[in-house]
């Protein structure tokens, strides 16, 4: 399901769970709903708010470090290729077929970057995708410089060509990173049995059923924000493409 049918579910859920607080209201006899009970339930309820406001607390900061480290690392992506095509003009003639056959596939890999951002492509295959990035380091492995200055470069080459091998990797596994169901669940049960209790004891009038409602889409719009900052590559938050596209540019040049 997508983050806005997960949030819209939740936001369904709670508000019926609330619904169903205000019938059982109707039912109950008067000494289930007295002070007392009153008192011990608002305490119950207490823990479980607290433990729900800390846990959506802390997966919403997970949540957004997780988004800033995949900006992070398609930015870093796109230097690290900008780089090594600039590195490779460094180098000289020796390496021009190599620069030539590089920018091709660099281009295509700022292009799918970028429309990942965009949400206009998802597909990703680290094996078939990784496989230019190898066969350039094995290309670069094979030079052989004549001086100390492309010696120097042949090291830096290598060097960044691994880490573009590893920012694959990393990218793929940010990409099917997501929240477990368990978890959803539980946070779901926590918030039927909160938003129970306040209809409850809740009184029946309209400003009471709008901040009941305004709570659950409060509620429901964090675990949305959650749910999309997981997905940097799709839905409304995205990575921003502009550095990719200015990386784009100036290839070749």
């Amino acid at each position: 399901m997508s983050p806005i049918s997960i949030a819209a579910v939740v936001l369904v859920t709670i508000c019926a769970a609330a619904a169903i607080g205000l019938l059982a209201q109707r039912l109950l006899p008067d000494h289930h709903l007295g002070s007392e009970t009153k008192d011990t339930v608002r305490l119950a309820i207490g823990t479980i708010t607290a433990m729900t406001a800390l846990i959506l607390g802390l997966a919403t900061a997970s949540a957004k470090n997780t988004f800033d480290l995949t900006c992070r690392n398609v930015n870093d992506a796109a230097v690290d290729l900008i780089t090594i095509d600039r590195m490779l003009q460094r180098y000289g003639e020796e390496a021009a077929d190599i620069r030539g056959d590089v920018e091709k596939m660099m281009r295509r890999r700022l292009v799918w970057l970028a429309e990942m951002g965009e949400g206009k492509s998802q597909d990703y295959d680290p094996l078939t995708s990784a496989a230019w990035i190898e066969a350039t380091a094995d290309r670069i492995h094979g030079l052989e410089p004549r001086d100390l200055r492309q010696e120097g470069i042949k090291d830096q080459l290598v060097r960044l060509v691994e880490a573009a091998l590893r920012a694959r990797w990393a990218l793929a596994a940010e990409q099917h990173a997501r929240m477990p169901t368990l978890f959803l669940l539980t946070i779901g049960l926590w918030l039927v049995v909160t938003f129970f209790s306040y209809g409850l004891f809740a009184g029946r009038n309209a400003t009471v059923m709008l901040a009941l409602f305004l709570c659950a889409l409060s509620v429901s719009s964090a675990i949305f924000l959650i749910l999309e900052m997981e997905r940097p590559f799709g839905g409304f938050v995205r990575i921003n493409t502009e550095g990719l596209r200015r990386a784009e540019q100036a290839l070749g040049k």
